[in-house]
């Protein structure tokens, strides 16, 4: 093996800053959860053990003299997974310790708040479409605002020619360390440092990019066209490749879902590939034979027929005329539910005459009876059939329970 100065690329008379430097790029890249090529778990190991030598004066001190040698004479064991930890915080087991592997705890905060972290959320809007446009198809033109990584400096925060700036919050390590007195014990914890978010380098005012200011993201508002096929469904999407937001520790953008969503109509629905529509008509057609021209969403216009009578919430079927099925090929029914409209008065010859043509109810001997006037009313009579079997299941339960 190398020896320890030669592993972490650095000089004989290294300070401790950058030690750690070198040691944090070198770790990140080097762990075997990170990095899954076979010499990853060997090389990572040989880093720790460089480190913790070379960052312990007393052990530094033995190593420039004697050697890997005097080391082993003087019993400095070294555990490399120990290094890790004490130097990236967390528990032990690595990265899969610290809750949850790469995502969590302070290296998971680290790794993310970085420049590791490749490609943007996604981003999803709801389009509000109506029952005509799913069964013709349509086209919309509509303005999307979203972030994008700014063009004049390339994402990067800086105007022409500048260049970042050591942090001098962290000294360019990218994590803060606070020492705790916790009885007779001291703990060392570490964190990304918040001024750097732990990147080690900042963008002063004087380098800042004029046109993102130095936050290496701008807002930029571009027309779209999409086509709605005909036969779209609700939760159908149109995805548009890095329409998402751009975040400024990403080089990726994510995708922008632009997911259908059905407008409910009072009058149609949708049931599978079916047209539901309710329709209403006269009592003289209910009674006579029906004869309406009835107005497609497609804008076609149909001459409905049918000659007997219609009794209420009667349901017709035509076929043929509902949504197409963009898999199959096929075309779903057109189904009316018919509601019979009545009229709100008669005068006494319109009613003598009903009387006279349609059939009598017998009629029993009313002298006896009294006589009562029942008065229109606007309320809920549907029955709470739920609640009723919730509480025969709940005392069902019960009962067994107690069997």
């Amino acid at each position: 093996m190398s020896n320890y100065y030669e592993i972490l690329g650095v000089q004989r008379d290294v300070n401790d800053t950058e030690l750690k430097k070198k040691y944090r790029k070198l770790a990140l890249k080097w762990h075997p959860d990170k990095n899954k090529s076979e010499e990853a778990s060997a090389k990572f190991k040989n880093i720790n053990e460089a480190y913790s030598v070379l960052s312990d004066s007393n052990k530094r001190d033995i190593y420039d003299k004697y050697g890997k040698e005097g080391l082993e004479n003087h019993g400095s064991g070294i555990n490399p997974n120990d290094i890790f930890q004490q130097f990236f915080g967390g528990m032990p087991g690595g990265f899969g310790g610290m809750a949850g592997g790469l995502g969590g705890g302070v290296f998971g905060e680290m790794f993310t708040r970085g420049h590791q972290q490749r490609k943007s959320p996604d981003k999803r809007i709801e389009i509000a479409l109506s029952i005509p446009e799913m069964i013709n198809g349509s086209k919309r033109v509509f303005n999307i605002s979203h972030k994008i990584h700014c063009k004049k400096c390339n994402g990067n925060g800086l105007k022409e020619g500048a260049s970042v700036s050591t942090c001098t919050n962290c000294s360019g390590a990218g994590i803060c360390q606070v020492v705790r007195q916790i009885g007779p014990m001291r703990m060392n914890q570490q964190f990304p440092c918040n001024v750097c978010n732990g990147e080690g380098a900042i963008i002063n005012n004087i380098d800042k990019c004029t046109k993102c200011d130095g936050k290496k993201i701008t807002s930029i508002t571009e027309q779209i066209s999409i086509k709605i096929d005909k036969g779209s469904r609700q939760g159908e999407y149109i995805m548009l490749r890095d329409m998402a937001d751009a975040t400024e520790n990403t080089n990726e953008t994510g995708d922008l879902y632009l997911i259908f969503k059905e407008i409910p109509s009072k009058y149609m629905s949708r049931k599978d590939d079916n047209l539901i529509v309710k329709q209403s008509i006269l009592l003289s057609d209910a009674l006579t034979g029906l004869s309406i021209v009835y107005l497609h969403p497609d804008n076609e216009k149909i001459l409905i027929e049918y000659n007997d009578i219609i009794k209420p919430d009667s349901v017709f079927i035509l076929k043929n005329k509902g949504f197409y099925n963009k898999k199959t090929s096929n075309i779903g029914d057109l189904i009316f539910n018919f509601e019979i409209i009545f009229p709100k008065k008669l005068d006494t010859t319109r009613k003598d005459l009903i009387k006279k043509l349609l059939p009598k109810r017998p009629v029993e001997n009313t002298e006896k009876m009294e006589c009562y006037t029942i008065e229109p009313a606007n309320i809920d009579i549907s029955p709470n059939i739920k609640e009723e079997y919730e509480d025969l299941d709940k005392e069902g339960i019960q009962q067994c329970a107690q069997q």
